[in-house]
């Protein structure tokens, strides 16, 4: 039998129930309680506990209170207590949190008291009233308090959100958020990042890059949060996307290379101007110093893309001019150049297969244009990534780039001689490598 199947789930819980009414009968309440602190699974006795024909023998609030102490999180009876209290199959806790409650207001309890035991009570809609009946401290604590796994299956989560973003715990509400993006507001995502951003909830553990992206997709695909809001928190949030995942902040590198000011801004924060002194760095412009570098360095996507990747020559153009006038006017017009040739260096191949595409290869043959033409060749050899090889293996895979990029100058040495010149030089560069790997790969051998 399957030991997931109903019948299973079934018999298990029989078997559990009798052992445990046989250890009530022979030992009584003290012997339940010496199964509670021994046993590895203490929600599961209180789920039990919940089942049996002789739990009305029990004042199960005086026993609460009693053996509940100050229902600290984690201890075997408080999660006893959590496994009685959330049985869903079972009538036996009704009314059960409010008769707690009011023994707990006769003996005086605190706020904080208050809301740790509600914390153990099932979380549904009549808890959290409760928390509110009990004042603004009880009901200020318990969202404090909550922890984000009570509410992975509640059918409206946006309650539960709300009151969590209220209690500044950002990255409870995004660890909610991940398994179900689709049930949940764009804006509280939003708020939630918010929040994180300013450091609030810090004791908890870092969100997940892979989920970052995905809550990035979901606000960018909801049209709910204004562009330049998007732009501003892709930026922010840049560092925690982590390595390889950068292209996931699509609004923001939409921006940068759509609107010539917001490259500008990048540029002016990463490099001092050519002449003249820069002001004296603070830590709040070296941190964005160095997030903007990191956009820049990982950009992929080049101006006037179209959706089917394709570039729109005119729009591309326009992007180009207007960008080196404003740097140029920053008096940072060489890093400009540099660093948008390691950008075109992405540039998809026409459908001829000439590669870099028309408007690009244009581009480039500016006479006027050689710092671009040198940030291309470094864009084009960083894109290539690590590499492996075989322990005894050349530079096999350097001459095949080298045929590769002179064949593409040969293609273009008549109509754009500056393309092809600046080709030819990378070819020669991994021609240069390959031979390198050779002696590598000799002295290797030798060792044998």
């Amino acid at each position: 039998m399957d030991e997931g199947s109903e019948g299973t789930i079934n018999a298990m819980t029989q078997w559990r129930t009798s052992a445990l009414t046989e250890i009530y009968q022979t030992a009584g309440v003290a012997g339940i309680e010496d199964l509670i602190t021994a046993c590895a699974n203490p929600p599961i006795v209180g789920n039990i506990l919940a089942e049996t024909a002789w739990r009305d023998d029990i004042p199960w609030p005086e026993w609460i209170i009693a053996k509940g102490e100050d229902f600290t999180l984690g201890t075997p009876m408080t999660q006893c207590i959590s496994g009685f209290l959330c049985a869903s199959y079972s009538q036996a806790s009704n009314n059960l949190p409010q008769k707690v409650i009011a023994l707990g207001q006769q003996a005086g309890w605190d706020a904080v008291k208050f809301a740790r035991f509600l914390v153990l009570a099932k979380p549904e809609p009549e808890t959290w009233q409760l928390a509110k009946i009990c004042g603004p401290k009880v009901h200020a604590a318990y969202w404090q308090n909550v922890q984000p796994r009570l509410f992975r299956y509640q059918e409206d989560p946006e309650f539960v959100l709300e009151h969590l973003l209220e209690a500044k715990r950002p990255r409870t509400v995004l660890g909610c958020c991940a398994a179900s993006l689709d049930r949940i507001s764009p804006r509280h995502i939003y708020v939630a990042l918010q929040q994180f951003l300013q450091g609030e909830e810090s004791d908890v553990p870092q969100i997940d890059s892979y989920d970052l992206t995905e809550m990035l997709e979901h606000l960018e695909k909801s049209g709910e949060i204004e562009k330049t809001e998007l732009i501003r928190l892709e930026f922010s949030l840049f560092p925690a996307l982590g390595y390889g995942q950068e292209t996931h902040a699509a609004a923001l590198y939409e921006g940068v290379m759509s609107e010539p000011a917001l490259f500008t801004e990048l540029i002016c924060l990463c490099y001092k101007p050519k002449h003249g002194e820069q002001e004296e760095a603070t830590e709040v412009t070296q941190a964005a110093a160095k997030y903007a570098y990191g956009v820049l360095h990982a950009c992929k996507r080049l101006p006037g893309t179209r959706t089917d990747g394709s570039i729109d020559g005119e729009t591309f153009t326009q992007f180009i001019n207007k960008t080196r006038q404003l740097c140029r006017d920053a008096d940072r017009l060489d890093v400009c150049d540099s660093k948008l040739g390691e950008i075109l260096a992405h540039a998809p191949a026409d459908k001829d297969g000439i590669w870099p595409c028309t408007p690009v290869r244009k581009l480039l043959d500016r006479p006027e244009l050689e710092e671009m033409r040198l940030g291309f060749n470094i864009g084009t050899n960083n894109k290539r990534g690590v590499t492996t090889r075989g322990f005894l293996d050349g530079g096999d895979q350097e001459r095949d780039l080298a045929a590769h990029y002179r064949e593409q100058a040969e293609r273009l040495h008549n109509s754009y001689p500056n393309v092809a010149a600046m080709l030819e030089e990378i070819a020669k560069g991994y021609e240069c490598d390959g031979k390198g790997e050779d002696v590598q790969a000799s002295l290797r051998k030798e060792q044998f």
